[in-house]
């Protein structure tokens, strides 16, 4: 005997928003994510040798320090 398992139509407008829901959230975390490494980028590469050095950075590794800020932080 083969069972089978009926959905109601409220269950597959609920699966299909809280998709959608998921999506739109992992959408906004991902720009803000853009947003803040690009604010972080452009504040580091405007500042000078001497005040990349006091945080403890140089030229080069401006944008490994911000990636590494931004992304592997969370």
């Amino acid at each position: 005997m083969a069972l089978s398992i009926v959905a109601s139509p409220f269950d597959a407008v609920f699966t299909a928003a809280s998709s959608v829901n998921r999506a739109f959230f992992a959408f906004c975390d991902s720009f803000y994510r853009a947003l803040e490494a690009k604010t972080l980028y452009a504040e580091l590469a405007n500042m000078s040798d001497e005040q990349l050095a006091v945080r403890g950075l140089k030229r080069e590794e401006v944008s490994q320090a911000v990636f590494a800020k931004v992304y592997d932080a969370r």
